[in-house]
């Protein structure tokens, strides 16, 4: 919203709303207010889960949480938001369905949850890395100035236009 806060609507079943439903259906046809966060200025739902970045540089997540895509250090399914461990910096936040990134004021990047194919940007084959419930530096990237996330990849742009992906790339999206 223009005022910093943000609303959720919808399926709310994993918590990805940000507020406790006590329906049946698990669901809110109205935007409602997340409690606790102010001035967003980054916002992103990912499969199950959904992360939003504040101006004083926070990051918060909230929603389902099987592979630790809440960054909060469990995985531990979230009704609220909660602070992504670590991350004090984020100027803008990308969710895909198993893992969260942000891109920190130094142009750098840092992500949680899952690194199947790869989706941390962490190497299995040198660090035998499965994933991991708080933030972890993508090594090698930096300069970036937007974060996009698909279902199970993410890209980044840099400042000098350049286009660096990566996770899953079954259908050559990384």
């Amino acid at each position: 919203l223009t005022t910093g806060a943000v609303a959720c609507w919808g399926d709310g079943k994993y918590g990805q709303l940000g507020f406790t439903i006590s329906s049946s259906t698990k669901r809110s046809n109205v935007p409602k207010t997340v409690p606790g966060l102010k001035n967003v200025v980054s916002i992103n739902a990912g499969g199950y889960h959904t992360c939003a970045a504040d101006a004083a540089g926070k990051a918060w997540c909230w929603g389902r949480n099987t592979y630790g895509q809440l960054g909060d250090g469990t995985k531990t399914q979230r009704w609220t938001p909660v602070q992504v461990k670590g991350v004090t910096d984020a100027v803008q936040v990308a969710t895909s369905q198993y893992a969260s990134c942000v891109v920190k004021k130094d142009t750098t990047v840092a992500c949680w949850g899952t690194n199947t194919s790869g989706l941390l940007g962490q190497d299995k084959k040198t660090t035998a890395l499965s994933g991991s419930t708080t933030a972890l530096m993508v090594p090698g990237l930096a300069n970036v100035v937007d974060l996009e996330a698909g279902s199970r990849h993410f890209c980044a742009t840099k400042v000098d236009g350049s286009l660096w992906c990566w996770g899953y790339n079954g259908y050559r999206q990384a």
